[in-house]
């Protein structure tokens, strides 16, 4: 196009700009929001996790109704009480 109106150039401009600024400005106001928050002391865990500074829980859901499923289940129920959870 010859002789492009100068407006779509500067609104493209300034356009870009924010986008630019945006972008750039993710950690500079959200210190706040991300913080750690303390977690509560939890009783009677052995040394090794007690020392994890994060314990990751996986939940497992039962799908098949089998003798090996239960004995699995079964075991792992009684993991969870002798770790206190």
């Amino acid at each position: 196009m010859r002789g492009s109106n100068p407006w779509y150039k500067l609104s493209g401009l300034l356009l870009s700009a924010v986008i630019l600024a945006t972008g750039c400005s993710g950690g500079a106001g959200s210190e706040g929001k991300n913080a750690a928050k303390p977690v509560p002391k939890v009783e009677n865990l052995p040394a090794g996790i007690a020392e994890k500074e994060e314990i990751k829980l996986m939940v497992i859901r039962k799908i098949g109704g089998d003798d090996h499923t239960a004995q699995f289940f079964g075991g792992s129920e009684a993991g969870r009480r002798g770790f206190g959870f």
